[in-house]
């Protein structure tokens, strides 16, 4: 279970990571790549095994799918996310997999639409059907 009271000094979601208004983040481009950059500063927190679960996280794998890849308890799983949540200063999976995804970890998981072929990802509106 995850709690959703807000900690002062954690990241609740990626506008988190712009800063002040300074100088150096006034282009958009600036702005990218200070906060690729803090997400990278940030991940780097992580234990190996941390990052490793995460990449699975990013890759679209439940913690069931993870702990069965490692051939671990989905118990054990849980607790490296609790860490990890805990190391990155968040309270959710969704921020957790866009901290990564900024930091270059790996790409939202696509999904296929096994009746057309299409494959879709978070990036993109998914088609009205879903």
């Amino acid at each position: 279970m995850e709690d959703s009271t807000f900690v002062p000094g954690t990241v609740s979601s990626l506008d988190d990571l712009s800063g002040d208004s300074d100088a150096a983040f006034t282009s958009a481009t600036d702005n990218r790549l200070g906060r690729q950059e803090k997400a990278k500063a940030i991940i780097a927190k992580l234990t190996p095994r941390e990052t490793q679960v995460l990449h699975l996280m990013i890759d679209g794998n439940s913690s069931k799918q993870i702990a069965h890849r490692l051939g671990l308890s989905i118990k054990t799983i849980s607790a490296y996310r609790r860490n990890m949540f805990m190391r990155l200063g968040v309270h959710n999976s969704a921020v957790a997999v866009s901290l990564g995804v900024l930091a270059g970890l790996g790409d939202f998981p696509c999904f296929h639409d096994n009746a057309t072929g299409k494959k879709y990802s978070w990036r993109w509106s998914l088609p009205e059907k879903w």
